[in-house]
């Protein structure tokens, strides 16, 4: 396995980018009129991404977290950031915690759960630490999704199959896409500020990509120590705020 030391000055990495594939804008973008949730550069981006995003849209357009006058909760804006941060991180990990490197069609097999809590950082999207990671198989995924969101685990796994499908096609099977649960949990020392002093968990179903020729190159990822196992590299490149740096899109 290779190893690549990472740079000693990190680049300021942009925390929400435009959701369409193999954009990456940054600036100037706009939510989605109908969730809230998914930002776009353009209405062209929108459009291409629709298929993909339709599914978790309508998910948040019938279990709404408040009406659309009031102001977004910290933690839920603090997690939205986090996922956006270290979503490529993730990916890393599950290339080994799913053993990708030797048989990729692992990637249907397994689901990751990471419990987060809240931490002081100056940056946004680095706001939280991981507590714990916990790897299930998928019909396991599909229990603990249905005990801590009675009712959706339908309408989520078939989100989840949808956006794979739609992610192989894309890219002509170079990629495919696991689920993640994401809790984050306000509690702790630095539990983040609410209205009504809740620490009731923010969760976060989403599914996310691997590239099977960086499973097949088996390359140490971005950030990594080759001393430490997956688990502890993913806490490490949180801890250490080493999100992946990404290309900058190609210009119009």
């Amino acid at each position: 396995m290779s190893t690549t030391n990472p740079p000693t000055e990190q680049p300021i990495l942009p925390d929400i980018q435009c959701r369409a594939l193999y954009c990456g804008r940054s600036k100037k973008l706009r939510k989605c009129a109908r969730c809230k949730n998914a930002y776009y550069c353009s209405t062209e981006c929108q459009r291409k991404h629709w298929s993909t995003h339709k599914p978790q849209c309508d998910i948040s357009i019938t279990t709404p977290s408040g009406t659309g006058d009031e102001p977004e909760p910290l933690l839920r804006r603090h997690c939205r950031y986090w996922i956006a941060r270290f979503c490529d991180s993730i990916s890393d990990a599950m290339m080994f915690a799913f053993n990708l490197t030797h048989d990729f069609s692992n990637i249907s097999k397994y689901g990751l759960l990471i419990t987060l809590h809240p931490r002081p950082h100056p940056i946004i999207g680095a706001r939280f630490h991981i507590h714990s990671i916990t790897l299930l198989t998928l019909s396991s995924f599909a229990v603990l999704l249905g005990s801590v969101s009675p009712g959706t685990v339908e309408q989520m796994m078939k989100q989840h199959h949808i956006e794979r499908q739609a992610l192989q096609e894309q890219t002509n099977g170079e990629q495919d896409s696991a689920p993640v649960l994401i809790f984050a949990v306000n509690k702790g020392e630095h539990k983040i500020p609410s209205p009504d002093n809740s620490i009731y968990p923010r969760l976060k179903f989403r599914s996310i990509a691997v590239v099977k020729s960086e499973c097949e190159a088996s390359a140490l990822p971005y950030g990594w120590d080759p001393k430490l196992d997956w688990r502890e590299n993913l806490q490490k490149v949180v801890d250490e705020d080493l999100p992946i740096p990404r290309a900058p899109p190609p210009s119009v």
